[in-house]
């Protein structure tokens, strides 16, 4: 199954250049896994498996990664339909960045999808292990100061 559509992919070529019948296999799992791979750093992708359960920026993306691919596949010499396929790509790698990094939202998630927060550093201690009694479990405090900007040393 493919994650986007041959008209998805078609919405970013020039007709008058090239049309497009058919995805290339090869070229569609190439590019939906590089995506796809990208965008596990801020989401559970492991269901996203066809165009049903793929969000549609993320398949818009695979789309113009796609379209940027045959035009630099069928007009590498010339260079100014190649300047195209290095917009288009760029375009699509500035919209994952987008994605990854939270300023662009996916809004047709399933449910139980959400994006997972890389703000949060594992090593910094979250728990009541410094509070100043443990047994409150209201206290979030790391404990008292341990110096102030006007202590001398």
């Amino acid at each position: 199954m493919t994650h986007f559509t041959v008209d998805e992919a078609q919405a970013w070529l020039e007709p008058t250049k090239q049309t497009l019948d058919a995805l290339s296999v090869e070229l569609e799992a190439s590019i939906s896994a590089q995506v796809l791979a990208r965008a596990s750093y801020a989401y559970t992708v492991t269901s996203w498996v066809d165009t049903s359960t793929t969000p549609s920026l993320i398949r818009k993306i695979m789309a113009i990664k796609y379209a940027a691919a045959q035009y630099a596949l069928s007009y590498s010499e010339d260079s100014n339909l190649s300047d195209y396929a290095v917009y288009l790509n760029r375009m699509a790698d500035e919209l994952l960045a987008g994605v990854v990094s939270g300023a662009l939202d996916l809004i047709d998630l399933g449910s139980g999808q959400e994006f997972l927060s890389a703000g949060d550093p594992a090593f910094y201690p979250n728990d009541l292990s410094s509070a100043l009694d443990p047994a409150d479990t209201g206290d979030t405090a790391d404990g008292p100061a341990s110096f102030s900007m006007g202590q001398v040393f």
